[in-house]
């Protein structure tokens, strides 16, 4: 019996956590990716990710500050997935399994010129749930990214179309 609490304990403690948000930009598939590929354009625009440094290159290592209600927290995950419309790093607390996750932004083409941008990490490890707490704050911060993301990327549009 006890090796059946701990074997449930231990089940309990690894099974993942995922947040994903969507949003449907007016804008093509490759100008969201200009924007989301643009790291030195990041301070201006974007709350929640407000720097990267580094080169978006698969097994590179990237310098992330993250900002999430007032508090600056720096991360240097790996990347690990370049696509024309996707990119993705892994970040790990301490060792694998500890606390992992894996963030991706993907931006699929959809008919009329617009542009469905998917923003999603999967938390994975030991401590996840006791984590539990700041990672729905998270989500809330992935959403106000999105809305910086939208407001940057149709104001751009705006501005080529105009001229500027």
């Amino acid at each position: 019996m006890e090796a059946f609490i701990m074997f449930f304990v231990l089940a309990l403690l690894l099974i993942p956590y995922k947040i994903e948000t969507q949003l449907i930009l007016k804008a093509p598939q490759h100008e969201v990716m200009a924007v989301l590929k643009k790291f030195e354009d990041y301070s201006d625009w974007n709350p929640f990710i407000i720097a990267i440094k580094g080169n978006l290159k698969e097994n590179t290592c990237l310098n992330v500050k993250l900002k999430m209600d007032q508090k600056i927290m720096n991360i240097s995950p790996k990347v690990i997935i370049i696509q024309d419309n996707m990119f993705c790093w892994r970040g790990v607390l301490g060792v694998r399994y500890v606390f992992d996750g894996m963030h991706c932004f993907k931006a699929e083409e959809m008919p009329k010129n617009g542009t469905l941008f998917t923003h999603t990490e999967h938390f994975q490890g030991l401590l996840v749930w006791l984590m539990f707490p700041m990672l729905l704050k998270t989500k809330k911060h992935f959403e106000l990214m999105n809305e910086a993301l939208r407001q940057e990327v149709e104001e751009k549009i705006k501005g080529e179309e105009d001229g500027y």
